[in-house]
Protein backbone atom coordinates (compact mmCIF):
# COMPACT_ATOMS: atom_id res chain seq x y z
CA UNK A 1 0.00 0.00 0.00
CA UNK A 2 1.11 3.38 -0.95
CA UNK A 3 1.88 6.28 1.69
CA UNK A 4 0.91 9.86 1.32
CA UNK A 5 3.44 12.05 2.36
CA UNK A 6 2.86 13.97 5.34
CA UNK A 7 1.99 17.80 5.65
CA UNK A 8 5.21 18.61 6.77
CA UNK A 9 7.03 16.54 3.49
CA UNK A 10 4.07 17.83 1.22
CA UNK A 11 6.80 20.51 -0.56
CA UNK A 12 9.60 18.00 -1.01
CA UNK A 13 6.49 15.87 -2.89
CA UNK A 14 5.90 18.25 -5.23
CA UNK A 15 9.24 18.96 -6.28
CA UNK A 16 9.24 15.73 -8.39
CA UNK A 17 5.94 16.41 -9.54
CA UNK A 18 6.68 19.94 -10.85
CA UNK A 19 10.00 18.30 -12.70
CA UNK A 20 7.79 16.06 -14.03
CA UNK A 21 5.98 19.17 -15.47
CA UNK A 22 8.72 20.69 -16.73
CA UNK A 23 9.82 18.18 -18.77
CA UNK A 24 6.11 16.74 -20.48
CA UNK A 25 5.75 20.75 -21.52
CA UNK A 26 8.18 19.79 -24.07
CA UNK A 27 7.56 17.10 -24.95
CA UNK A 28 4.09 14.84 -26.38
CA UNK A 29 4.33 12.30 -23.27
CA UNK A 30 0.31 12.84 -22.43
CA UNK A 31 -0.17 9.89 -20.37
CA UNK A 32 2.58 10.26 -18.25
CA UNK A 33 1.41 13.81 -18.15
CA UNK A 34 -2.26 12.68 -16.81
CA UNK A 35 -0.52 10.88 -14.42
CA UNK A 36 1.38 13.74 -12.49
CA UNK A 37 -1.93 15.59 -12.95
CA UNK A 38 -3.62 12.26 -11.24
CA UNK A 39 -0.38 12.58 -8.38
CA UNK A 40 -0.55 16.40 -7.69
CA UNK A 41 -5.00 15.95 -7.26
CA UNK A 42 -4.05 12.61 -4.88
CA UNK A 43 -1.18 14.95 -2.97
CA UNK A 44 -3.73 18.12 -2.49
CA UNK A 45 -6.49 15.84 -1.24
CA UNK A 46 -4.65 14.35 1.32
CA UNK A 47 -3.33 17.49 2.35
CA UNK A 48 -5.82 19.86 2.67
CA UNK A 49 -9.18 19.87 4.09
CA UNK A 50 -13.09 19.62 2.42
CA UNK A 51 -12.98 23.67 2.84
CA UNK A 52 -9.96 23.82 1.40
CA UNK A 53 -10.79 21.87 -2.22
CA UNK A 54 -12.48 24.40 -4.05
CA UNK A 55 -10.70 24.38 -7.33
CA UNK A 56 -11.84 24.33 -11.42
CA UNK A 57 -9.58 22.33 -14.29
CA UNK A 58 -11.04 22.44 -17.89
CA UNK A 59 -9.62 20.62 -20.62
CA UNK A 60 -9.13 22.87 -23.85
CA UNK A 61 -9.86 21.62 -27.37
CA UNK A 62 -5.80 21.31 -27.85
CA UNK A 63 -5.90 18.89 -25.02
CA UNK A 64 -4.26 21.44 -22.55
CA UNK A 65 -5.29 21.54 -19.09
CA UNK A 66 -6.23 24.47 -17.23
CA UNK A 67 -6.44 24.78 -13.31
CA UNK A 68 -7.79 27.48 -11.05
CA UNK A 69 -7.10 26.87 -7.66
CA UNK A 70 -8.98 28.53 -5.03
CA UNK A 71 -6.93 27.79 -1.88
CA UNK A 72 -8.21 29.00 1.19
CA UNK A 73 -9.65 31.82 0.14
CA UNK A 74 -13.73 32.25 0.81
CA UNK A 75 -15.65 31.69 -2.32
CA UNK A 76 -18.96 32.84 -3.62
CA UNK A 77 -21.09 30.59 -6.09
CA UNK A 78 -24.23 31.88 -7.78
CA UNK A 79 -26.18 29.72 -9.94
CA UNK A 80 -28.41 31.54 -12.45
CA UNK A 81 -30.91 29.08 -14.94
CA UNK A 82 -33.22 29.54 -18.06
CA UNK A 83 -34.93 27.43 -20.04
CA UNK A 84 -32.23 26.54 -22.21
CA UNK A 85 -29.44 26.68 -19.74
CA UNK A 86 -27.69 26.62 -16.19
CA UNK A 87 -24.97 28.70 -15.52
CA UNK A 88 -22.59 28.02 -12.43
CA UNK A 89 -20.71 30.72 -11.30
CA UNK A 90 -17.32 30.59 -8.94
CA UNK A 91 -15.34 33.56 -7.58
CA UNK A 92 -12.37 33.81 -5.00
CA UNK A 93 -10.60 37.03 -3.84
CA UNK A 94 -14.61 39.08 -3.95
CA UNK A 95 -13.29 40.41 -0.20
CA UNK A 96 -10.13 41.72 -1.28
CA UNK A 97 -9.70 42.18 -5.50
CA UNK A 98 -10.76 44.24 -7.80
CA UNK A 99 -13.22 42.45 -10.36
CA UNK A 100 -10.60 42.29 -12.88
CA UNK A 101 -8.15 40.37 -10.96
CA UNK A 102 -10.21 37.84 -9.20
CA UNK A 103 -10.38 33.86 -9.55
CA UNK A 104 -12.91 32.43 -10.91
CA UNK A 105 -15.24 30.01 -12.91
CA UNK A 106 -17.82 29.96 -15.01
CA UNK A 107 -19.91 26.65 -16.93
CA UNK A 108 -22.84 27.25 -18.63
CA UNK A 109 -24.48 23.63 -19.44
CA UNK A 110 -27.73 22.93 -21.31
CA UNK A 111 -30.56 22.74 -18.88
CA UNK A 112 -31.74 19.44 -19.98
CA UNK A 113 -28.37 17.70 -19.12
CA UNK A 114 -27.60 19.34 -16.02
CA UNK A 115 -31.09 18.27 -14.82
CA UNK A 116 -30.38 14.81 -15.99
CA UNK A 117 -27.16 14.78 -13.97
CA UNK A 118 -28.88 16.43 -10.92
CA UNK A 119 -31.21 13.28 -11.28
CA UNK A 120 -28.43 10.63 -11.85
CA UNK A 121 -26.66 12.01 -8.70
CA UNK A 122 -29.96 12.25 -6.28
CA UNK A 123 -30.63 8.42 -7.36
CA UNK A 124 -26.96 7.53 -6.30
CA UNK A 125 -27.20 9.66 -3.12
CA UNK A 126 -30.57 7.76 -2.34
CA UNK A 127 -29.01 4.09 -2.94
CA UNK A 128 -26.41 5.23 -0.71
CA UNK A 129 -28.81 6.02 2.01
CA UNK A 130 -30.19 3.26 2.05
Amino acid sequence: MSRLAPRSEAEAALEPIDHGFSIVSHNSERCFEAELYRLQARDKMANRSSAEMTHAIIRGKNGRRYEVDFGDSPVRVEVHASEETVEIFVEADFETHAEERRRFGIMNIPRHLFSEAMGQAARRGAKKDR
